[in-house]
């Protein structure tokens, strides 16, 4: 079963989709998918940080599970 991640940089209008397989990712997996998907690089000269949209509560640490359908800023 397919999920979704929707992400979106403050410079975009629209949210890009993630799609991940089962009913969560952890934000390592996410961020390296959001990476790729952008074509950031390799993503070692920058540090990508993700924040539930309206909210500056942000999900820096490798372990924090991210659930399916989720919109992230």
């Amino acid at each position: 079963m397919s999920s979704f991640v929707y992400f979106k940089f403050k410079s975009q209008k629209d949210p890009t989709r993630v799609t991940i397989d089962g009913p969560h990712t952890d934000v390592w997996n996410l961020k390296r998918e959001i990476i790729n998907i952008s074509r950031l690089g390799d993503g070692t000269d920058f540090d990508l940080k993700i924040y539930k949209e309206n909210s500056d509560e942000g999900k820096s640490l490798y372990y924090c599970i991210v659930t399916i359908n989720t919109d992230m800023k």
